[in-house]
């Protein structure tokens, strides 16, 4: 029996992590260096320091709390590194969820593109190789070489636009 190859199907663990990914801050998002209004240099890390506790009393005049201004960390082969702070809004730990799973979306999304590529490979050669010797209702009797009925089903797989 011919074992078939299911490729990068998503593992359960996967599938529950983009489940539980909902509620966060929907796009676009942008990113940018901290850049002093009045200078217009970047910002010294006092004035960082000063901007994110200015954050997050901004975040407690308006009902939230400190409890819920959150940082992303990540480990680097030299340690630990602050990847952002997020908070301020009510989409806040939401948000954070998102941007702690940016690791394994990466990895999930790479996975997922990678299979795509292989399945539209595979259609291209049952298209390629189902050809079969015979009579066909447009070669008024004669045999001639014409896509089975799997490289039909392929080919009109592979004339889809994604």
């Amino acid at each position: 029996m011919t074992k078939i190859n299911t490729g990068g199907q998503m593992t359960p663990q996967d599938a529950a992590l983009l489940a539980s990914l909902t509620g966060f801050t929907p796009g676009p998002w942008t990113a940018w260096n901290m850049i002093h209004a009045d200078t217009g240099l970047p910002m010294t890390p006092d004035e960082l320091g000063e901007m994110v506790k200015n954050n997050v009393l901004q975040s407690i005049k308006n009902g939230g709390s400190a409890e819920r201004f959150m940082f992303v960390s990540g480990e680097t082969p030299i340690g630990p590194a602050d990847m952002c702070h997020v908070g301020n809004g009510p989409n806040g730990l939401r948000n954070t969820a998102l941007i702690a799973a940016a690791p394994d979306l990466h990895r999930i999304a790479t996975e997922q593109a990678a299979e795509i590529e292989r399945l539209w490979e595979a259609l291209g050669l049952i298209r390629d190789h189902d050809r079969v010797y015979g009579v066909t209702p447009q070669s008024n009797g004669a045999q001639v070489w014409h896509d089975g009925e799997c490289g039909t089903i392929a080919g009109a797989a592979l004339a889809v636009q994604p």
